[in-house]
């Protein structure tokens, strides 16, 4: 009995100083991610001046400058650096620090609203830029452990950690639909806009975005636009030295809030019973928009497409018609299917860029 005891308590000690080591594990491995990643990360302090009108003094103006700050990530020794873009978004100077407290001026090159991003560049010359190493964001799980690194309030190098949450199908606050949003506990403090997401090994998976919608009992919860999604788009700007292309069809679909439509709706259209449970109804057509231009109408039900010869794709929800876009390219042809007074036909369509008057609701 007594040895039993003795061996009870020995391995309740090694499974506690197990735990213990875990623990100090992970504190080593957050220290290492934020010594390798802090020095790609830079402040960005943005200033813009508006005019103001004192009613009370004969209408005098004067003028007032709003500055703000947040967090950069240095993309390449070139001195390309991204950001969320209502940081720098109409602004008139934007001053950049690097880890090493070197000012230096940035020009904005490229404003990206629909996905919240913007390219910085500033000259490299005689300086120490260090880039970001990126990760593979499409291998990320619930539950990896994850650090959010960002200026607070203008404090380099706050350093946040946490889990990976979930992954979701998000908007951006221009309703742009991201699949595989990363929802991270990591918190983001004042001033941390823009803050970047680290996996264990100190490679960026993912940048700080707000949600299209923030409700009070979601002020904590933390959305990351995932690495895979940004660097494609930037690799776009940097060579383009324009926005990155978002392809664009140009409808309003019926039931946008719900993802799809009701019974009532279907009986009101009395679509056949063999398109209740698939297809995606158009309430709408952008005027500037392909779908109009080449002859998609209101109260068409799309039921397949077929964006390329001999592939052709059911269409199940609105939701999966937004993610089918998201791949297509500038200039494609994609043949629309859709359901007209009770017959199919068949109607080619161009796919173009989202125009800057998108409204948003449409895709």
């Amino acid at each position: 009995m007594h040895k039993s005891v003795i061996s009870g308590l020995i391995f309740v000690v090694c499974l506690s100083f197990s735990a213990f080591a875990q623990d100090l594990s992970g504190d080593f491995v957050s220290v290492d991610v934020a010594e390798k990643a802090i020095p790609s990360l830079v402040s960005i302090e943005s200033l813009s001046v508006i005019q103001t009108q004192l009613v009370s003094f004969g209408m005098a103006r004067q003028q007032a400058i709003l500055k703000d700050i947040g967090t950069g990530i240095i993309l390449d020794r070139s001195g390309h650096i991204l950001c969320k873009n209502d940081l720098v978004d109409d602004v008139e100077i934007v001053r950049v620090t690097l880890y090493d407290g070197t000012q230096v001026d940035g020009e904005v090159l490229v404003n990206d609203r629909h996905y919240d991003i913007a390219l910085i560049k500033i000259k490299p010359d005689g300086l120490n830029l260090i880039p970001v190493k990126t990760g593979n964001a499409k291998s990320v799980v619930p539950g990896d452990s994850a650090i959010c690194i960002g200026n607070s309030a203008g404090f380099k190098g706050t350093v946040t950690y946490g889990v990976i949450s979930a992954l979701r199908d998000y908007r951006t606050p221009n309703r742009v639909l991201v699949p595989k949003m990363i929802q991270a506990d990591c918190a983001v403090n004042s001033g941390n806009t823009g803050g970047i997401l680290f996996n264990w090994k100190g490679e960026m998976i993912g940048i700080h975005s707000n949600p299209g919608m923030v409700r009070g009992d979601m002020a904590n919860i933390n959305f990351f636009l995932p690495t895979d999604l940004v660097m494609r788009l930037c690799g776009e700007m940097i060579r383009t030295n324009e926005r990155a292309f978002r392809p664009y069809l140009g409808i309003l679909p019926y039931g946008r809030y719900a993802q799809g439509l009701d019974d009532d709706l279907r009986m009101y259209f009395d679509l056949p019973e063999e398109f209740w449970e698939v297809g995606v109804l158009i309430e709408d057509t952008d005027e500037n928009g392909p779908a109009m231009e080449h002859g998609l109408l209101r109260n068409d039900l799309i039921v397949r497409v077929e964006p390329s010869p001999g592939h052709q794709v059911l269409v199940k929800s609105i939701g999966e018609l937004e993610k089918m876009i998201q791949g297509w390219r500038d200039g494609q042809i994609v043949v629309f299917s859709v359901l007209r007074r009770n017959t199919i036909v068949e109607v080619p369509v161009e796919i173009w860029p989202a125009h800057d008057d998108v409204e948003p609701y449409f895709i």
